[in-house]
Formats: C-alpha cells, structure tokens, sequence
C-alpha cells in the first residue's frame, strides 16, 4: 500500500537535535536526508496478509492500522499544519518502515508537501515536495478522500460529490479553456487538484493537445498543460466502449471539428 518516496526530510532519533510541544504533540526538529535513514515511529505496522492484493485485503489493512492508531486524521492534519504553515487537504492511515503512520498532504505557498505524520505520537517524521508539477489554489476547497478501495463504485460517487460542489458548468470551463488556449475543447472532466475542486479541459490547438485546468468555482484558467503523450483521438471509443457525450466518469467529450 506505500508508496516509495523522493525527496524526503527525514526526522528520527539520529538526526533530530530537539523536540517541540504544540498544541500537546511533540514535533522533532528535521534535517534534510534525501532518501535517507528509515524512520522510527512509535506504533508497529502488523505483518503484512500473505495472498493476492484485492480491494478487501486493502480495506482489511486499513482497518488493522486505523485499530492501532492513538491519533484521529484531524489531529494528524493540525499537527502537519502547525509545522510547515499550509493547509491540510487530506490525511490517509499508512505503513511506512513498520510503523503506522498518517499521510498528510498540505498545500502552501510555495508547493504541495505530503507529510508523514506519527500515529501515536503526532510527531513529524518526514516532509516530501509534490514534484507533480507547480500548486494550484482554488475556490472550492474538495472534501477529503475516502480510506476505502478504489472501485468504480467509489470512483462514481466522488464524481458526483465533487460535481455537486461545483458552481462554474463544464461548458463554461470549456468555453474558458477555448479562450485561453485558442483551440478546441475535446474533453472536459470534474476533478481534484492540490485540494481544490476543478475542470481537466482537454484542449486540441494548432501546436498539439493542452491539458487546461479550471477553478470549478470561478471559471478562471489556474494551470495549462502541453500533452506529449500520444493516445486515442476524441471521437475514438475509450475502454468502456463509449465516444462522444457524458461517460460513466462524469466526463463530457466532444468532437473536435
């Protein structure tokens, strides 16, 4: 279930040189390591199950870890913001080095950081910078995701939700991508970037296909993005057999002309 990371400010017995108290968490002092030494928390991971890996085993884990931590996801949200002064977008029960740990992904100013966060102890263990690409700041922030399995299911139902949340339609980020760009739209799809809920515009121009996201809540253009991929055309059918219209994702495709 983890996920092998970059980049990594690592904090452990070795190399921190003082504990902080805030707000009733103690938070270590952290050092730039690269990859570095393996963390040391404060709650062991269980073994992990013997057997294929299916959306029950990863449930069943979630529980396990959910079961040993002494730390909610809020707390672990308050102690990853009070360290590094952004705003917590979500908090996921995780395994790192056989200890159970939050992950906490904090949108600042200046970058996305996922921190890992200490289940028992609250402690900061590491900060990791979203190499993704630049931060977007929108207008409606999204809720945070569920620690369920990724079914089509779950998939739907956070479409819906983030659909819901959205004051600006896909014709309008459509048209605002069109604008932006000067080219015309083939695809446009309700997401979650960076915490915020916003429109992936597929956009084909002159000079090749743009990716251009949208605030779902103001229209105004926060990122673009040139596609080097080669892939299916708009009016190509995708796997689940469909073409142009709206999918079963919540995404509306039109031809390009």
């Amino acid at each position: 279930m983890h996920i092998p990371k970059t980049k990594k400010t690592i904090v452990g017995a070795a190399i921190a040189s003082a504990a902080l108290l805030v707000g009733g968490l103690t938070v270590a002092n952290a050092a730039i390591a690269g990859d570095g030494p393996t963390i040391t928390g404060t709650i062991k991971a269980p073994p992990d199950a013997n057997g294929p890996e299916t959306p029950q085993s990863e449930q069943a884990e979630i529980d396990r870890l959910t079961s040993l931590a002494t730390l909610t996801p809020e707390q672990a949200k308050a102690a990853a913001e009070k360290v590094v002064g952004g705003a917590a977008t979500s908090a996921e029960i995780d395994e790192e080095d056989g200890f159970v740990v939050y992950e906490v992904d904090v949108t600042t100013s200046a970058s996305q950081l996922e921190v890992t966060v200490d289940a028992g102890s609250g402690a900061i263990l590491a900060q990791e910078v979203d190499d993704d690409g630049p931060t977007i700041v929108g207008t409606i922030p999204a809720p945070l995701e569920s620690d369920g399995p990724d079914t089509p299911q779950a998939d739907q139902a956070e479409t819906a939700q983030l659909q819901a949340l959205a004051t600006v339609t896909s014709e309008r980020a459509s048209a605002a991508a069109e604008k932006a760009t000067g080219g015309t739209v083939t695809r446009t799809q309700i997401d979650e970037q960076d915490g915020f809920v916003v429109y992936d515009v597929d956009v084909t121009t002159p000079m090749g296909q743009v990716e251009v996201t949208v605030d779902a809540g103001s229209g105004k253009v926060l990122a673009q993005e040139t596609d080097d991929e080669s892939g299916e055309t708009a009016d190509e059918p995708d796997s689940s057999g469909t073409t142009d219209g709206q999918t079963e994702d919540g995404t509306v495709t039109t031809p390009a002309s």
